[in-house]
Parts: structure tokens; sequence; C-alpha cells
């Protein structure tokens, strides 16, 4: 059921809650702490199969075999139970699928990365919006350019919320031993590059480095990855972790690499840093970018060139200790605005601006026109036409 106290109303449409990614990661905080804001929220998790909260969230169950049609009746159905209140639609999926049925009285987009067609998903969405909320400048450029209809006013750019938990992330002195390099994220090829780490392992082997190699996480495209480094016990694979676990594991890394080819700010690289994991990333449109000069410029390396990361982590193994030290304390440094307390703040106060300022919205009664894609499995229509899923 819908809630029906006098709090402000939030629905956050969303793919998926479960899954270990940055905006699964923001949708959890949501999840523990806005029962003690003014705010209340329910949540539509689109292709989830169950509940993973029961009581505020919708599990829709969808799979490539649901059509958009299917969809539109049981997001209807949901909404029909009661007002949405204020509705935010994660990386604006499904908002030109659904923007007739949710019955808001303001609508924000929430961009967590930058996918390649994340241009053309901004512009179908022309006149739907009230304001966007993204996590990284880059987001908040691009919105500004593709959504000319939103003032300055209108876009706001939160901290994301980190919250490591007290335990010693000390790091003991690199002579002697080797160094843990860390990556933590989906293993996927498309946009995370993990295609590349066998490169960097490789130019690692041949200059005699003493390297471990450790990766959280897990994806489509882990089962290729354990196959390259089938026989080299010098790369370890955690799977997919949580709590303390994954602090554990994160904590102790020497160095933490990223290898993406698109990122707007990368949760898992905030958090390395609140543990004074010195960064390692590409030289890409990415805030991440500057979060990692704040160490030391020379941390960023030319995009899809492990030569020269490979390179990088050699100098570190070379550097002395103070001079490390010095990097880690930076590290922490550069993230101390991402609090959960300064997240929560920046987030409740733009939602309540929105609701401060008149409606831009189109307000969306009318029937949604007769298109045969709607009828057609949404497996089908993302391989061949996945210009349907942004048609109003």
């Amino acid at each position: 059921m819908f809630p029906s106290s006098s709090k402000l109303r939030v629905t956050h449409l969303t793919t998926y809650l479960r899954s270990l990614g940055g905006m699964q990661s923001v949708l959890k905080h949501h999840l523990t702490h806005d029962g003690d804001s003014e705010l209340e929220d329910r949540y539509i998790s689109f292709f989830e199969d169950h509940d993973p909260a029961p009581g505020c969230v919708d599990a829709m169950g969808w799979s490539k075999w649901t059509t958009i049609r299917q969809m539109r009746q049981a997001v209807g159905k949901v909404f029909r139970r009661g007002p949405s209140g204020i509705a935010i639609y994660h990386n604006c999926w499904g908002l030109p699928l659904f923007e007739n049925l949710d019955g808001s009285h303001r609508r924000l987009g929430y961009l967590h990365g930058i996918p390649p067609d994340m241009e053309a998903t901004l512009k179908a969405q022309i006149g739907l919006l009230d304001g966007i909320i993204a996590n990284s400048q880059p987001l908040a450029d691009l919105a500004a350019k593709c959504l000319p209809e939103l003032a300055s006013e209108r876009i706001c750019i939160v901290p994301l919320p980190i919250n490591p938990p007290i335990m010693d992330f000390s790091h003991s002195p690199l002579k002697n031993r080797p160094i843990i390099i860390g990556y933590s994220g989906r293993l996927v090829k498309d946009i995370k590059r993990i295609d590349r780490l066998p490169e960097l392992v490789q130019c690692l082997t041949e200059s005699g480095a003493e390297f471990r190699l450790e990766l959280l996480g897990d994806g489509h495209d882990g089962p290729w990855l354990k196959n390259q480094f089938r026989n080299d016990n010098r790369v370890i694979f955690h799977g997919a972790r949580s709590g303390d676990a994954y602090w554990q594991i994160l904590g102790k890394w020497d160095v933490q690499i990223n290898t993406s080819d698109s990122e707007a700010i990368s949760i898992s690289l905030l958090e390395g840093l609140s543990c004074g994991v010195i960064p390692l990333f590409p030289g890409i449109n990415s805030d991440g970018v500057s979060y990692t000069r704040r160490v030391d410029p020379s941390l960023v390396y030319s995009p899809a060139d492990l030569a020269a990361a490979a390179q990088t982590i050699i100098n570190i193994t070379q550097m002395p200790a103070a001079q490390l030290d010095s990097w880690r304390t930076r590290c922490r440094e550069a993230v101390t605005t991402h609090t959960p307390d300064s997240y929560q703040n920046a987030y409740r106060s733009f939602i309540e601006k929105i609701e401060a300022l008149p409606r831009i919205s189109r307000r969306t009664l009318e029937r949604r026109p007769f298109y045969l894609t709607d009828h057609i499995p949404l497996g089908i229509l993302s391989r061949l036409l996945p210009v349907s899923l942004l048609k109003k």
C-alpha cells in the first residue's frame, strides 16, 4: 500500500534494487534513511522477481519476454492504489512509457551514469521533467544541454553518500611485499572494459613487479575473465561482497584501478578514497578524474593505455613511504563531503525546492498512441528497436 501519512510522498522508479551497482547503493541509502526525514518513499523495481523490502517496494518481475503493453498495465495498477507524489525516474528509464500513468505532481530524473545512449534518452524527456538530480558535474552538464527548459535551479548535483565502518584501514609499507591492486565493480566488457585487465597483468609481469590483483564484484563476463587468469594465483576473485566483508577487502588495497570507457562518478572510487586507497583512473569525461587529481595528477592515465597504468603502479612501488602516506591522507580528504548527512541534506533540500517551484512538466492524461512495438517482447526491442523505449 502507498503511505498515508502527512509526509511528502516520493515514488522511486528503478530497474533494480538488489544489485551492487552505484545506483542501487544510493537507493539502499534511501530505503534506510528517508523514513527519518520529512519524506516517505515508495519503490517500483521493474526487473526484481520478488520484493527486496516488503511493504514499500513493488517488484514487477519483468523479463526479456515482457511487452511495453504489459509493463504499462502493471505500473498503472500500482499507481491506481494511491497517488505517487513526486515521481523520480532513475536514469529516466521508463519515463516516456509511464508518464500518463504515474499521477505525479512533480517528476524528476535521477542520473547515475553516462551510458552511450544517455544523450538520446535525455532528449526524449523534453517536456516531461521538473528537475534533474545528478551525481556528477558531467551528468549535470549533459542534462542542461539536452533539456534546455530546465533552469540551473532545477538541476542539482548531490554528493554520493559513503559510510565506511569503523575499522583499521592502515597500510603496511610496500617494502618486501607485493603491491595489492584492486578492481571493484561489475565484471563486464561493455563500458567497464574488464577485458583490459589481462593486458595490465601482462605489463606488470614483464616488468618483474611483485603484485596481487583482487576483484570485487560479479557480472556477465566474470567467467571469461576467470578463464584468462585460470593458472595465475596472483589474481583473486572475491565475488560480490557487502557490509564489513566488502570493506575489509577494499580497505587493504594499495591501489584501485578503473578501466572504464565511460563513468559519471564511481561510488567504489569514493569508497576506496575514504579508506586511503590510491586511485588509478583513466582520463575520460568523469568526475573520477578530478577526484584522482586531488591526490596527484600523475595518477590519471591515458584512456585504454594499460602499459601507462602499469608503469604508474611500478612507480608507486618505488616511492618513499612518506609520500605514499601523504597521498593516502589526500585520498581521505577528497571525500570529506560525501557523508550520509551531507547527501541527505542536499537531496531533501532539492526535493523541497522542486515542490515549491511551479510545475513545468506536462500533465499528460491523454491515451498513449497505438504502437505496434508496444506488443513486442522487451528483449527484441532492446536489440533491434531500442528507440521504441523512448516513445511517448
